[in-house]
């Protein structure tokens, strides 16, 4: 017998509350973010915050943590507006991740921050901040979108930035290469390019403006802009089991005579044995002779000389997680600065006053992914931790 209308409508009651009921499982196409609201005036978590995706139509309040929680949400780029009516309101551009949770700290103030002065990169474009992530400026949105623009460096006057830049192509083009600008984003200008096959990354600025340090590939690169020379510091790693290691990541000392970097183990017998100290933080002079270990024990990588030359930060593993630490700029006296207990860490920097560092990590996230994509500031003793902004890497202070 069929169903009355009166026992169909009740079954079809039924069946939505019952849905309602069923936890989200976030998918391929429709994820969830979740994080918490904090008033930097009142250095306290926020309540009755609004963020609202105007795309969608959809919002929610923060509760007394100051925390939200969205669902359903399209895994794609969405455009957020957080408010608060004593607290000046924030724009935020938020990439939904798939398969997983994504958290956002988000700090709010009652009035404009008084400086912009911490560079990251989005989307291959370059933006600036303050140290709260509160006001956030694109300074490359309006330049050529042939052009994929990545890892910032101030120069130590902070009037000039300096990056890398490629063809948004496959193919290498003479575009690629080490460009700067001025600090507001004008005046893109090329400096040297590599006729070699390969993707440029993680550069350094010396602290007197004159050379870069750079990545090609697994080679280390010095370009003196005085004399107008580019040279190679190691050779291509073409052949991994007889090289055995190669070196990345360099890092000038203040007087630009040294470049502390990390060393990578990659033998065929290292990979074997699957050894679990494959790098090592190492210094040498500029021409790249005169090796000298700083690191012995657990796995050390991502090394960052502060501008005063007297300390150095470095990622290490020898707790089992990625941690950062900080030594003296002859390897001695490692103390341990975070206790996050992630799986990601990455492009550690000194902001420019060396009290803090800026890094990337996939700390309090439930997404996974192959590249930490939220930007976290620490001071030097391990304090005042907090997400500068989400969806930001490769920062500089």
């Amino acid at each position: 017998m069929a169903p009355t209308p009166i026992k169909t409508i009740a079954t079809l009651a039924l069946s939505l509350l019952a849905a309602a009921c069923t936890p989200f499982k976030p998918s391929g196409e429709f994820s969830d973010i979740r994080g918490r609201v904090v008033s930097l005036h009142y250095n306290a978590p926020l309540a009755n915050a609004t963020l609202s995706i105007p795309s969608l139509s959809t919002s929610v309040k923060t509760d007394e943590k100051g925390e939200f929680y969205l669902n359903g949400l399209p895994t794609e780029w969405l455009d957020a507006d957080i408010t608060h009516q004593s607290h000046m309101a924030l724009k935020r551009q938020i990439k939904v991740e798939p398969y997983g949770t994504k958290y956002l700290e988000i700090w709010m103030d009652t009035t404009a921050p008084a400086k912009t002065d911490i560079l990251f990169e989005r989307e291959y474009d370059i933006w600036k901040t303050d140290k709260y992530g509160m006001k956030q400026v694109n300074l490359t949105g309006s330049q050529t979108r042939r052009l994929y623009r990545t890892y910032p460096v101030w120069t130590p006057k902070k009037d000039k930035i300096g990056y890398i830049a490629f063809d948004s192509s496959t193919k290498m083009t003479v575009q690629d290469g080490v460009w700067t600008m001025s600090a507001d984003g004008t005046m893109p200008r090329q400096i040297t390019s590599v006729n070699e096959s390969g993707r440029l990354y993680y550069l350094d600025w010396s602290a007197d403006g004159n050379q870069f340090a750079f990545m090609l590939q697994d080679r280390i690169f010095v370009y003196n802009q005085q004399l107008g020379t580019l040279k190679g510091l190691n050779n291509l790693m073409a052949r991994a089991a007889t090289l055995g290691t190669f070196n990345m990541n360099p890092s000038w000392t203040p007087d630009g005579r040294q470049l502390v970097f990390t060393n990578h183990t990659s033998s065929i017998s290292a990979n074997f044995r699957a050894d679990p100290n494959q790098r090592q933080v190492f210094i040498m002079d500029r021409e790249g002779g005169d090796h000298r270990v700083l690191t012995r024990d657990g796995d050390n990588y991502g090394a960052i000389v502060s501008h005063n030359g007297k300390k150095i930060a470095y990622i290490s593993t020898i707790t089992g997680q990625p941690e950062i630490y900080i030594m003296d700029i002859n390897g001695t006296n490692p103390r341990q600065v975070t206790y996050l207990r992630s799986q990601r860490l990455e492009n550690l920097r000194w902001t420019q006053d060396d009290q803090t560092l800026l890094f990337n990590s996939d700390y309090m996230q439930k997404y996974k992914s192959y590249q930490s994509q939220e930007t976290w500031m620490v001071e030097q003793d391990g304090r005042n931790l907090h997400m500068l902004t989400n969806d930001g890497i490769h920062p500089d202070g």
